[in-house]
């Protein structure tokens, strides 16, 4: 597969990944939009975190110096396959399986000793220092993948997430996750293991077939205890976040509940919903406002409740440079068995009161929260540039 035979995503909706366990991504809202021509390297939008904590924070031991994975380095290339011990997962002795961080990764979003793979597989090892990645993701336009020879190639097992926004090439920069990929059409060319699921990351169009793929990385989303059982005794899930623990958070807020994140940038707000464990309210805002308590599903599995729509934040509207110089969209679609939110259905563009005689059993009268519509919440059509194939619904703004 030629580098030259795929363009990236232009500019468009939220391209979202939900959960990555990435140093210096913790609860934040990066989204970035990029461009590039026909020919240029593949190009990426950030992606929206979920809120997974600084791995740097609370590291435990977690893989060593075998994280510390430089250019020239050997790897195994066995990333995302199923596992039970780091002896499955490779001759170099790079590669860990993901059990290995069973109860080493501290707290998150209240949720002790959380467990991000309820199908344990194969990963490049989580980086033990804050700020130090293991892979280079290529500069700011481009996206790079991990753990093969060749990080412009496609079907490389591991995707290389960046580390710094703006995005800067550079071996450490980028965290290397298990890559799984789709077409639009919901059929997976690299698919994750068992309960583990595909979080959405970027866009890129063959040019030659002119069909999507969609390009991601492994993680959750366990949706019963029964999810999280490939781990062993006492594991159960965390339904809302989508993560396997051995004791469940209470929480102290329901769905559709107005929140607060824990913010941008490297300092927590301690007092946050994300920080105290009330919620899951995944998109950073300030300290007095950000988005509404919601819950993490997976597109095509169990439902959301009822008013809410299982999201995987694919942009309604994805556009590409064309040929002649001008813009090329294609429509997006809501892929089943990606990873996703149950995000509020709405069907006013200005998030206001849907007619609730009209029969739709999917629309909220009102963008989640008081009497005004949160500042971090609008509803937007899946026609819209800022909307999502799954639309409409209550999205934070871009």
């Amino acid at each position: 597969m030629s580098r030259k035979s795929w363009k990236g995503l232009l500019a468009g909706a939220l391209v979202a990944a939900l959960a990555v366990v990435i140093d210096g991504c913790s609860s934040s809202n990066t989204s970035t939009p990029v461009g590039g021509g026909a020919d240029a390297a593949p190009d990426v939008r950030t992606a929206v975190h979920r809120d997974a904590g600084n791995v740097g924070q609370n590291p435990g031991d977690d893989g060593g110096g075998a994280a510390e994975v430089g250019a020239g380095a050997t790897f195994d290339g066995t990333s995302g396959k199923a596992c039970t011990s780091n002896a499955d997962c490779g001759s170099t002795g790079i590669n860990v399986c993901s059990n290995f961080y069973n109860g080493k990764l501290g707290t998150l979003n209240g949720i002790t000793s959380p467990q991000f793979w309820p199908t344990p597989l194969c990963m490049v090892p989580l980086p033990t220092m804050a700020g130090v990645g293991n892979c280079d993701p290529g500069d700011q336009g481009t996206v790079q993948f991990c753990d093969s020879a060749d990080p412009t190639d496609p079907t490389s097992p591991g995707i290389c997430i960046p580390l710094t926004t703006p995005q800067t090439a550079g071996p450490t920069n980028g965290f290397c996750l298990p890559h799984c990929y789709a077409g639009l059409d919901g059929t997976f060319g690299l698919s994750c293991p068992g309960k583990d699921t595909c979080n959405a990351l970027n866009f890129l169009l063959d040019t030659t077939t002119n069909m999507v793929q969609v390009h991601g990385f492994c993680q959750g989303t366990c949706q019963a205890d029964a999810d999280c059982s490939a781990l062993g005794a006492g594991w159960v899930c965390q339904v809302d976040a989508g993560i396997c623990t051995k004791a469940k958070k209470a929480r102290t807020k329901t769905i559709g509940t107005t929140c607060t994140n824990s913010g941008n940038g490297p300092t927590v707000i301690a007092t946050s919903d994300t920080e105290t464990g009330a919620c899951n309210c995944p998109f950073s805002g300030t300290t007095t406002t950000s988005f509404y308590c919601t819950q993490t599903c997976v597109v095509g599995g169990a439902a959301c409740p009822t008013g809410y729509v299982c999201d995987a934040l694919v942009p309604g509207v994805l556009q590409f440079l064309a040929a002649d110089g001008g813009n090329e969209n294609i429509s997006g679609a809501n892929v089943p068995g990606l990873a996703g939110y149950c995000l509020a259905a709405c069907s006013s563009p200005d998030g206001g009161v849907v007619d609730a005689g009209a029969g739709d059993a999917g629309s909220s009268g009102q963008c989640p929260g008081a009497s005004t519509v949160p500042a971090l919440s609008a509803c937007a059509q899946p026609t819209d540039l800022l909307g999502t194939a799954a639309g409409p619904d209550c999205l934070p703004p871009q």
